[in-house]
């Protein structure tokens, strides 16, 4: 009867079964470890993605600053010229000494410094 008995329960049913739980277990472990990997990842790419963005923020506030020196300068040269153009007028009328060649040093001096 015990021979009989055995052959009643199916054995290779319940051993793949076990297997198959041991698979599944598997992957889970797998799975969530996967899970893991992902939110570091994505946690990463976020860092990643601010300090692009302040660097990106801190080049244009950069070549802003840039620029509105530059059109400074550029207006700088540009107010020189005009006031060179009126003292060499000026110039014409001032008798030729001391304070007269003083000024005439200076402005090629302002010229030459600021481009203008």
């Amino acid at each position: 009867m015990s021979h009989h008995q055995e052959g009643m329960f199916p054995t290779a049913p319940v051993n793949r079964i076990a297997g198959l739980e041991a698979e599944i277990k598997a992957l889970r472990e797998d799975y969530t470890g996967a899970l893991q990997d992902v939110e570091h990842l994505e946690a990463e790419v976020a860092r990643l993605t601010r300090e692009r963005d302040d660097a990106l923020a801190k080049a244009i506030g950069r070549l802003t600053q840039l620029s509105l020196e530059e059109a400074c300068c550029a207006q700088q040269r540009k107010d020189i010229r005009r006031l060179m153009e009126l003292v060499g007028i000026a110039l014409t009328w001032m008798p030729d000494n001391d304070q007269r060649r003083q000024l005439v040093a200076l402005l090629t001096e302002i010229k030459e410094r600021y481009g203008a």
